[in-house]
């Protein structure tokens, strides 16, 4: 698949004796078939349920969108690359840019003359929608602090655009100066926010 690049992260779902579980890696290499993934180093108590030939449903996240599909383990974590199958034509699930999530959180934006504090609605790789109560420029650029997963994060984002609700205002948000590691972690916080809300739909 020519979506698929290194660095990218695919969510692993498999079947262990008494629970279904949820693994975050990220691509190492690929070829037509299959791909190889770094397997992360605190989910190594799960190996065992991860042999040859395992079945598994996949997430990843690429530009073209969200790819699902049903996939095997082709070599076990447990050697040197967790290898799995990759289907020649995956289901997109979400056509963006970045899996974008349903969020609630209280951040602070600030930029050189004030400071306010908004709510967050929604949040992306790329992005966000916030709500507050002062009318603020489009095109404008702010700092911004955020708690995700309690952990304090600084981002640089641009007003695109402005929605008047109800006294107050909704923004949309498109980050310009993040650094990918930062990135990573939201896109992160956003498959795991993805994740919880497909097992609710489930039960």
């Amino acid at each position: 698949m020519k979506e698929i690049k290194s660095g990218q992260k695919v969510k692993v779902t498999f079947q262990t004796v008494s629970s279904k579980e949820d693994v975050l890696c990220s691509i190492k290499w690929w070829e037509d078939d299959r791909v190889g993934l770094l397997y992360p180093p605190d989910k190594d108590y799960l190996i065992k349920f991860l042999p040859e030939e395992k079945e598994l449903s996949v997430l990843l996240f690429s530009d073209k969108g969200i790819l699902s599909f049903k996939s095997v383990v082709i070599e076990s974590p447990a050697n040197v690359d967790f290898v799995i199958e990759i289907p020649e034509e995956p289901e997109v699930i979400q056509r963006r840019g970045y899996l974008r999530v349903p969020t609630y959180m209280k951040f602070l934006i600030t930029n050189r003359t004030k400071a306010v504090n908004c709510e967050a609605v929604d949040i992306s790789g790329g992005g966000l929608k916030f709500i507050c109560k002062e009318r603020l420029a489009v095109n404008t650029v702010w700092s911004m602090s955020l708690t995700l997963n309690q952990e304090h994060i600084k981002i640089t984002g641009k007003i695109l655009h402005c929605n008047e609700m109800d006294k107050k205002f909704a923004y949309a948000v498109e980050f310009t100066d993040i650094n990918e590691n930062t990135r990573s972690k939201i896109i992160k916080y956003c498959f795991d926010q993805e994740i919880k809300f497909r097992k609710m739909q489930r039960e």
